[in-house]
């Protein structure tokens, strides 16, 4: 988080869920949602002008996909995140209607641009989530796909990469659940950021509004 944040030239803001680490109380995944949106507007509150970058890993995505639908929220970082509970444990679900953590489904209410990265020896949450999420993304893209965006050509050329408008899918060809390999992810979450704002920028002065974004206010709150 510190190395990151000097990085990224951002403020990094962590917490645990109810029943994690060192805050009790009973898991579930609604506190998880409620705790993410208090959090939101603290950090919304307390450093005002900032984008928001929402950063979800693991279990951690849940709730940042659940948020990630508000307006304030600038992008979403996705890290080795699950689509559905069973789909994380089952190759093929017997019945969806006991099943739970639906990013697959929340996915579709999010309009900022999203970055998807994921190993493919993850053992904990399998490859084929982040693979079932990011077809959700494509299908969203297909009524309002954008040719033009900043870096395709590069990103077309390189096979870790695969994108759908302004939604990034990243994968990882070594490492697992709790080793992606640093240095990979600051270039690739830095690259998506700057593509990202970029583009909202352009979007921005299309409508003749001045752009506010100087490479140096936004903001990254971490769900870990």
């Amino acid at each position: 988080m510190d190395a990151h944040s000097r990085i990224f030239k951002s403020v990094f803001v962590c917490y645990d869920y109810l029943g994690y680490g060192e805050t009790s109380g009973r898991a579930t995944e609604q506190s998880s949602i409620v705790i993410c949106e208090h959090v939101l507007n603290y950090v919304q509150q307390t450093y005002q002008n900032s984008k928001i970058v929402l950063w979800g890993r693991s279990i951690g995505s849940v709730p940042t996909v659940a948020v990630g639908s508000d307006p304030r929220v600038s992008c979403i970082i996705v890290e080795s995140g699950l689509s559905t509970a069973l789909n994380a444990a089952c190759t093929n679900p017997f019945c969806s209607c006991i099943d739970g953590f639906k990013n697959i489904n929340r996915l579709e209410n999010v309009n900022c641009p999203i970055l998807l990265m994921h190993a493919l020896d993850d053992d904990t949450i399998p490859y084929r989530c982040s693979l079932q999420n990011f077809e959700v993304l494509k299908r969203k893209q297909q009524c309002y796909r954008n040719e033009d965006s900043l870096f395709s050509e590069q990103i077309n050329s390189c096979n870790n990469i695969m994108q759908s408008g302004n939604n990034w899918h990243y994968t990882f060809k070594t490492g697992g659940h709790n080793d992606l390999n640093e240095n990979e992810t600051t270039q690739i979450v830095n690259r998506f950021l700057i593509n990202a704002f970029r583009t909202q920028e352009n979007e921005r002065k299309s409508v003749k509004t001045e752009p506010n974004f100087n490479g140096k206010d936004k903001l990254i709150i971490s769900y870990i």
